[in-house]
């Protein structure tokens, strides 16, 4: 369900050449895994980084410190 947080299954996406965005439970707990693993052009994070449906910014600094070392 969009939205949702709940992970989708991303195992179709590993030997893809097209270019693609990454979205459906993208979370900081997986997204520099699933970034590393995959290598999407991006990644939506939306629902990933709220807490109680509203945009989380400790949730969005962390996430933007995490992936900046990729």
């Amino acid at each position: 369900k969009p939205g949702s947080g709940t992970p989708a299954d991303f195992s179709s996406l590993e030997n893809t050449a097209q270019p693609f965005l990454l979205a459906g439970g993208v979370t900081t707990d997986n997204a520099w895994q699933l970034l590393n693993t995959f290598h999407p052009i991006g990644l939506d994070v939306a629902s990933g980084i709220e807490t109680h449906g509203r945009i989380d910014i400790n949730k969005v600094t962390h996430l933007v410190n995490l992936l900046s070392s990729c």
